[in-house]
């Protein structure tokens, strides 16, 4: 694999930094397919720098371009024959899509990942995988800082995190060897990200803080979000189409009756809390409005929407507003069930800010626990890994393909379970969460 002629072609064609890296990158190595240390550290440091000098929106784009001839992708949906089947939804202009990608169906495939160089070779041995976990007398659990937490010392095991194993001064090396990181400044702390190697959307990476906490939605968790997105913007080349960065929720580790462990929750990954961004158009997006009110130059309102979502738009300058908003509905919803969580989508139409919030509840399966559909975070497309079922629903009718998806949405809707189906209440119920979000009672 000629990886220094793709470094100079993709990475720093162009670029004011080529000069200055022309002969590292001649000093890229590759060993049975995949990166070498060194070579790994020189466009680490590379992407760092480009980040800084012409964006991190610049350096995505072109890390992109570099990890598609890695070879790190096995699904690219820029590059794949996708097959795909329309959905109008019957509110607003809204036409959400069933996609099919047989190349994802590789992704639990832990040695041909590995051979691929997609992550470590030693992920393939599961007494190396695990780690202590220490668990609390509620039997749940936080890795690595609990004791910031004041919990107890019950040692279990959990995995290692596939996101960030390698970044630390103590670890010998990347768990995934030709995935190459990005760095930002974000609200709080640097902010890392790296691709999806089993992408959803285009530009889809995951983005996390280098310390290790909990998958879990906090006062913090909106600002970096919206942190990440404003990074995304510098440097980008907006005619690609808009960024979109996700929280994915809570998820929690709890003890089982049978003693083992067990991860419940609306997040990918228990092992640290992260985001996810990538470049789409959300169905959601163009959802009709049921309810909406104002406060000040924030505008919050009910989507017609098969799940439970919610919509706050509000310029820019304005954004403590957004905030103030965003973490009252947040505290509101937390408060009434020690389970609830939300998933935040955030984005920016005609230069204004733009949060979705999809309440959810830790445990309530996606897609009626069909583990061969995804949807992308209740707001946008539903990926379906099973030929089958997807040809079933390409041959369906639009109203056959119309009740699949809201079913698969409202599958995990905890306040249409609290008022047994019924629409009506739940709408009630959503414009009393919107009513208090936005006039500061979060009682």
């Amino acid at each position: 694999m000629e990886v220094h002629v793709a470094m100079n072609m993709i990475l720093l064609k162009k670029s004011v930094l080529e000069e200055r890296y022309s002969n590292a990158l001649e000093e890229l190595e590759v060993v049975e397919e995949q990166l070498t240390v060194a070579s790994r550290n020189i466009l680490t440091q590379v992407c760092r720098e480009i980040a800084v000098e012409e964006g991190f929106g610049k350096a995505v784009e072109l890390v992109i371009g570099l990890s598609r001839r890695l070879g790190f992708f096995i699904a690219d949906p820029e590059m794949d024959l996708l097959e795909t089947a329309d959905v109008p939804m019957q509110t607003g202009t809204a036409v959400a899509r069933l996609v099919f990608n047989p190349k994802r169906a590789t992704r639990g495939d832990v040695k041909a990942l590995a051979s691929l160089g997609i992550i470590d070779h030693r992920a393939t041995d599961e007494s190396w995988m695990y780690e202590k976990w220490e668990m609390n007398r509620k039997g749940t659990g936080h890795p690595l800082n609990s004791a910031a937490y004041g919990w107890g010392k019950r040692q279990q095991d959990s995995m290692k995190c596939f996101l960030c194993s390698g970044l630390g001064e103590d670890r010998e090396r990347p768990l995934n060897p030709n995935e190459v990181f990005l760095v930002c400044e974000g609200s709080d702390s640097p902010i890392y990200a790296g691709c999806n190697f089993a992408a959803l959307a285009p530009y889809h990476m995951t983005a996390f803080r280098r310390e290790r906490f909990q998958q879990a939605v906090d006062s913090s968790t909106a600002q970096r979000t919206l942190s990440i997105l404003d990074n995304l913007q510098k440097g980008s080349d907006p005619g690609r189409g808009p960024f979109v960065v996700i929280h994915n929720g809570d998820l929690v580790c709890r003890m089982a009756d049978d003693g083992k462990i067990k991860m419940v929750g609306a997040g990918a990954t228990l092992m640290h809390d992260h985001n996810q961004f990538m470049r789409v158009d959300l169905p959601a997006a163009k959802a009709a409005i049921i309810s909406h009110c104002n406060d000040g130059d924030v505008s919050a309102s009910v989507l017609n929407w098969p799940s439970s979502m919610l919509r706050f738009d509000c310029p820019i300058t304005a954004r403590s507003s957004l905030l103030k908003c965003v973490n009252g509905l947040i505290t509101t919803w937390q408060k009434d069930n020690q389970d609830n969580t939300v998933n935040l989508i955030v984005t920016r139409v005609d230069g204004d800010d733009v949060v979705f919030v999809a309440l959810r509840r830790i445990g309530m399966a996606d897609a009626q626990e069909k583990p061969c559909v995804a949807s992308l975070e209740q707001v946008g497309d539903i990926a379906i890994d099973d030929r089958p079922m997807f040809e079933n629903y390409q041959k369906a009718t639009e109203e056959e393909r119309r009740f699949f998806v809201s079913n698969v949405l409202a599958s995990v809707d905890p306040v249409l379970k609290d008022v047994d189906g019924n629409v009506e209440q739940r709408c009630d119920r959503l414009n009393s969460y919107l009513a208090r979000s936005v006039s500061g009672k979060y009682s």
